[in-house]
């Protein structure tokens, strides 16, 4: 597998009156919604946030091309917003919803065409990507957007008696039980109307559930889980997984491997 056109999704991803994959049509589009901020200026703290898109049906060294790159949204600052971005998702979620219905558009040979286009992946580091898709961050008891395994808090020794920490262990030898689309879905709404209620309750529901009511749910085809894919560039290329893995095995009783066997089993990662 060397792009996500050889990905499951990609060929699977729901099917016309025919029972034809909807990508495998030449008018039918999958975008990619990547989110991030940055600092425009020299020496300054503030931050502004872009919301941009992609056509994933361009081929790979093209798609990310300033050309074919679309900013669809722009978050002022002077700093990234806590908790949700669904404000600046709204208007862009209208016109997706708008896309997935058709349009009606006319070819480079004159030919009038309907065209379709979907939301197929939200590319993001984790804290922007939580913040679109609303799952809540890895510091929550329930911190994964793929299952429900629920984390506990460290203890350290004050002297006298342990004390929890910020810092969460989501070391485990089982999995927790898988989350489904609907589920997600249906757990966003009860934020929704917990938050009619009083703040404190649909916090007590978010922490319950380890996810809020995101714009995003409100497409149809749109799948929290499957397409909100684990940001590879801090884990993987940047070595954050290495580094992990050594602290959690440095932590934990490593049945009597010497720091030596430690080294070389985090390098294979």
């Amino acid at each position: 597998m060397e792009d996500i056109w050889d990905g499951a999704l990609w060929k699977e991803f729901e099917t016309d009156e025919n029972g034809q994959p909807l990508l495998s049509e030449v008018y039918n589009f999958a975008l990619m919604l990547g989110v991030d901020w940055f600092k425009p200026h020299h020496h300054s703290e503030y931050s502004v946030g872009g919301i941009f898109m992609s056509v994933l049906n361009l081929p790979r060294d093209h798609r990310m091309l300033h050309r074919w790159t679309m900013l669809v949204g722009i978050i002022p600052g002077p700093s990234e917003p806590h908790g949700n971005i669904n404000s600046f998702l709204k208007p862009i979620v209208d016109d997706l919803l708008h896309l997935w219905d058709g349009t009606n558009m006319e070819n480079s040979e004159g030919e009038n065409v309907k065209a379709r286009a979907m939301l197929l992946m939200v590319s993001a580091d984790l804290p922007a990507s939580r913040k679109a898709t609303q799952f809540l961050s890895h510091h929550a008891n329930k911190g994964c957007h793929i299952c429900l395994f629920e984390g506990e808090r460290e203890r350290v020794w004050d002297g006298d008696r342990y004390v929890l920490t910020e810092r969460m262990s989501n070391l485990t030898e089982t999995l927790g039980e898988p989350r489904t689309k609907d589920q997600v879905i249906d757990q966003g709404q009860q934020y929704q109307q917990a938050l009619l209620l009083s703040k404190a309750r649909a916090a007590r529901v978010a922490k319950e559930n380890g996810v809020r009511y995101s714009e995003l749910h409100r497409l149809p085809y749109f799948d929290p889980i499957r397409m909100s894919p684990v940001d590879p560039m801090h884990g993987f290329f940047l070595t954050m997984v290495k580094r992990e893995t050594q602290l959690q095995m440095e932590e934990v009783d490593a049945s009597g491997l010497n720091s030596r066997s430690i080294d070389i089993l985090a390098d294979r990662i």
